[in-house]
């Protein structure tokens, strides 16, 4: 059977929303596309991650991302789903926390575990992974 990829967005989620900024998160572990008729999901295309972004303000109408920029926000989606299904009972991926690990070393962030959150610094933290 092939694979087929509808628009994003021709099914409607029905899932509760997860609290405060958290819902952004399950909304991004959760994108996918489906196989065309057929309930079965395939991770999502390209198209479809630069339609979330956009469509949750992550990316600007006036800007193009570059394919390796898409390709490396569909990694990161990966990696949290592996993550997600390592919390379900899966073996680790070890190339999952890796790359979980460098985009957060290339965006700045970092979990401050006392307030439970996730802050952006100005200047990377001295030993900080």
């Amino acid at each position: 059977m092939e694979t087929t990829r509808k628009p994003p967005n021709t099914d409607l989620d029905t899932t509760p929303p997860a609290p405060g900024d958290l819902e952004l998160v399950r909304g991004f572990v959760s994108l996918h596309d489906h196989v065309e008729g057929t309930r079965d999901s395939v991770p999502p295309s390209l198209e479809t991650v630069e339609w979330w972004l956009r469509e949750h303000g992550l990316l600007t109408v006036d800007r193009t991302p570059e394919e390796a920029d898409l390709r490396w926000a569909a990694g990161i989606l990966e990696a949290l789903r592996s993550r997600v299904h390592e919390n379900m009972g899966r073996s680790p991926d070890p190339g999952s926390i890796d790359t979980l690990d460098r985009a957060a070393r290339e965006t700045e962030l970092s979990v401050d575990a006392p307030c439970s959150g996730i802050a952006r610094r100005i200047a990377p933290v001295a030993g900080a992974r």
